[in-house]
C-alpha cells in the first residue's frame, strides 16, 4: 500500500508540475527560439557508405576497419555513445558489435520476439538494420528528402510553445543510424534515428511525425536548461517525470496518439500502442 501511495503521490506532483509549466508558458514566446540549433548528417552519410561496402561484399576486417575509422569518430556516432554510456558500459567498439548483431553478422542467441509476439530489442534491431541494408537506395533517398525539408524552425517554434520564455533551445541534432533509441537528448546533443523514420501507409516519409520527434527532443533541451535551478535534489524524480511527460502529452499527443499507432503499418509503433493500452489504466 505504501509503494502504491508513493507512486500515486509522485504522479500527482508530476502532473501538477506539468500544468504549472503549461500555465507559465501560455501566451509567451521564446525571443529567439532557433538560436544555436543545427542538424548534422555526417554519421548517416558515413554509415550509408559503410553499408554499401557491406553490400558490395567487403570482408570482415575491412568492414570493421572502415567503421572504426570513418563512422565511429563522427560526432553523431559519439552522441550515441554518450547517450547509452549513461546506462551501461558503452563505447564505439560495443556499438559496432551491437550493429553487426543487428545485421546478423555476429551470432546472438537472444529471442527475436517476446511471448506476446512483440519484438524484443534484438528483434527490433535485426528488423531495422537488415531492412536498411536490403533497401539501401531507398534509405539514401529518404536522407535526401529529409535534407530538403527545413524542419528546424518549425520544430523549435513548436517546442517553445510549451516552455517558459527564458528556456534555452541550444542543440545539435545528429541524424544517425542506430537501431536503439528512436530519438534521444543528452545535454545539447540530440539524436534522431533514420532507421526508425516514421512513414505513412504508402511508405513515404511522415514529415509531420518527424517534426513532432524533433520538437519533443528540443523540448527536453529547453526543460533541462531550467531544471537545475527549479528542481531540488530531493525532487529529481518529479523533474524526470515532468521532463518526459510534458512533451509526450503536449507535443506527441499521448495517450490519444496510441490509438493512431495501433492502426499504423509500422510494427514498432504497434508495440508502443500495445504497451500504452496495457499500462494506461
Amino acid at each position: 500500500m505504501y509503494i502504491m501511495s508513493l507512486k500515486s503521490r509522485y504522479f500527482t506532483i508530476a502532473l501538477i508540475l506539468m500544468c504549472l509549466v503549461f500555465v507559465a508558458c501560455s501566451g509567451q514566446k521564446n525571443a529567439n527560439p532557433a538560436e544555436h540549433v543545427s542538424i548534422d548528417y555526417k554519421m548517416t552519410d558515413e554509415a550509408l557508405d559503410w553499408l554499401q561496402l557491406i553490400k558490395d561484399g567487403a570482408g570482415e576486417d575491412e568492414i570493421r576497419e572502415r567503421f572504426m575509422t570513418h563512422v565511429a569518430p563522427t560526432e553523431g556516432c559519439q552522441s550515441i555513445v554518450h547517450h547509452w554510456e549513461r546506462f551501461m558500459e558503452w563505447d564505439s567498439d560495443k556499438f559496432l558489435t551491437f550493429v553487426l548483431e543487428g545485421l546478423g553478422r555476429i551470432e546472438c542467441d537472444g529471442p527475436l520476439e517476446n511471448e506476446d509476439g512483440s519484438l524484443t530489442s534484438l528483434g527490433r534491431r535485426r528488423m531495422l538494420w537488415t531492412s536498411a541494408l536490403e533497401n539501401l537506395d531507398q534509405l539514401k533517398r529518404d536522407v535526401a528528402t529529409l535534407r530538403e525539408m527545413n524542419l528546424t524552425d518549425t520544430a523549435v517554434a513548436l517546442a517553445a510553445q510549451y516552455l517558459p520564455q527564458h528556456a534555452q533551445l541550444k542543440a545539435n541534432f545528429y541524424i544517425v543510424l542506430f537501431g536503439g533509441s528512436s530519438a534521444y537528448s543528452v545535454g545539447e546533443e540530440n539524436g534522431f534515428d533514420m532507421l526508425q523514420m516514421p512513414r505513412k501507409k504508402d511508405g513515404s516519409l511522415d514529415i509531420e511525425d518527424a517534426l513532432l520527434t524533433f520538437a519533443h527532443e528540443l523540448h527536453h533541451t529547453g526543460f533541462a536548461s531550467l531544471n537545475d535551478s527549479i528542481i531540488s535534489d530531493s525532487s529529481k524524480l518529479v523533474g524526470i517525470l515532468a521532463a518526459e511527460g510534458s512533451p509526450t502529452y503536449f507535443i506527441d499527443g499521448f495517450p490519444g496518439r496510441a490509438d493512431v499507432y495501433a492502426r499504423s503499418l509500422d510494427r514498432v509503433q504497434n508495440d508502443v500502442a500495445s504497451d500504452w493500452h496495457k499500462h494506461q489504466k
